[in-house]
């Protein structure tokens, strides 16, 4: 007898391999996503911790240090002698950050 086509050994067979290779890149796509989240908000937080350090260092407030509180993070401004630091902390789901910049008070 000729036997043309796969049995249903060998479709249950590859049905698994497929199977097996899905349920190990899935999780790892999630994880990918997560992290690209993640570093979406951290370019966010940069770039409002940069305008806000300019914002400051054009107008200076007369009291330092102070602390404003943002939807994605809290922002620390000092003054120190030739210089205004502004750190900006935020919460990730893995670890706490924290990043400061610096403006020169000329």
């Amino acid at each position: 007898m000729n036997n043309k086509g796969f049995t249903v050994v060998e479709v249950i067979c590859a049905f698994g391999v497929l199977l097996i290779i899905a349920t190990s890149i899935l999780p790892l796509l999630g994880e990918l996503r997560l992290s690209q989240k993640e570093l979406a908000e951290e370019r966010a937080i940069i770039s409002k911790l940069q305008n806000e350090l300019l914002k400051y260092k054009l107008h200076p407030r007369e009291e330092y240090p102070f602390t404003k509180e943002y939807d994605l993070m809290t922002v620390t401004y000092k003054k120190q002698p030739s210089l205004l630091e502004a750190c900006a902390t935020w919460e990730t789901r893995r670890d706490h950050k924290e990043l400061c910049l610096y403006a020169s008070r000329q």
